[in-house]
């Protein structure tokens, strides 16, 4: 363990001695680089950036700043398909309090107002919280579309087979913490389904980078098709997310950005999400300067 220690020492030492010669040596390149980790990207994704952009010793910094973002967006996927048009069936996944029944809703306003009530269909998972299942109840009465509870007694797959003439199905599951032991049972719930389910990973916008790495590490063995950015109106920092889902190559497939339904929704704007996370550097060192 000492020994351990004593290397991560010297890593870190090292690491900070290759920062001050890279800030020497190409100045512009080391400003660019701690302004990307300011605006919240990972060391790894700010890094690959500037490597891919391939800067010329005498490039002026607005210059490299655009270049930087221009590839920032293009490293951000989006899924390119909108799930109301798709159909089929649909579960959000994630832990608790990220905003899945909310963005159920979201969705299922949005179909209603394109389709009409009578072809979806909403069903939850979570056996775990009353609250839940209250509040999709309460989407459902208000939309004119059923709600079914998978339990004990009512199999996933037996439900899912009753709603077979539905032409979208979204499925709530329970926001569940990594650690929950009940997780594994929540997973193995669509793992097992006769049918297929595409499944979104809904990922908070306030999260700091290892919750969001570690939700990701939990579900991604599950076969993800994409994933929905909640809470976006609400964070101080966007970079994080922009990180885990360019890293990851995880598809962008919607934004969250407030309460109102269905209107706070967009369809893969991967403009829009790094558009936010510039604004929120801005405001940041706006506020570093008045401080100053």
């Amino acid at each position: 363990k000492a020994m351990q220690s004593e290397i991560q020492g010297l890593r870190e030492l090292l690491r900070e001695q290759m920062k001050d010669t890279l800030s020497e040596r190409k100045p512009v390149e080391a400003m660019l680089y701690k302004r990307l980790l300011r605006m919240g990207l990972s060391e790894h994704f700010a890094a690959r950036i500037i490597e891919s952009i391939g800067l010329a010793d005498d490039v002026d910094f607005s210059d490299a700043w655009e270049k930087a973002i221009t590839q920032i967006r293009s490293s951000v996927l989006a899924t390119g398909s909108d799930v109301v048009d798709q159909g089929g069936i649909v579960a959000l996944m994630g832990p608790t309090g990220v905003g899945k029944t909310t963005t159920i809703g979201k969705l299922a306003a949005r179909y209603v107002l394109k389709y009409g009530p009578d072809s979806l269909a909403l069903v939850t998972t979570d056996c775990y919280r009353v609250a839940a299942y209250e509040q999709l109840r309460t989407f459902g009465r208000i939309l004119g579309v059923p709600v079914r509870v998978v339990d004990e007694i009512h199999s996933l797959d037996s439900t899912l087979k009753s709603l077979k003439s539905k032409a979208l199905v979204l499925i709530d599951t329970a926001g569940l913490s990594v650690q929950d032991p009940n997780m594994k049972e929540q997973l193995a719930l669509l793992e097992e389904a006769s049918v297929r389910i595409r499944k979104y990973l809904v990922l908070s916008a306030t999260s700091q980078q290892q919750v969001l790495q570690s939700t990701y590490d939990t579900y991604r063995r599950h076969g993800l098709n994409g994933c929905i950015v909640t809470k976006l109106d609400e964070a101080i920092s966007a970079g994080e997310v922009v990180s885990l889902i360019a890293d990851n190559r995880l598809p962008l497939a919607y934004i969250a950005s407030g309460q109102k339904i269905p209107d706070d929704l967009r369809s893969g704007d991967v403009g829009l999400l790094v558009s936010r996370a510039l604004d929120l550097l801005e405001q940041q060192e706006s506020h570093q300067n008045v401080e100053r």
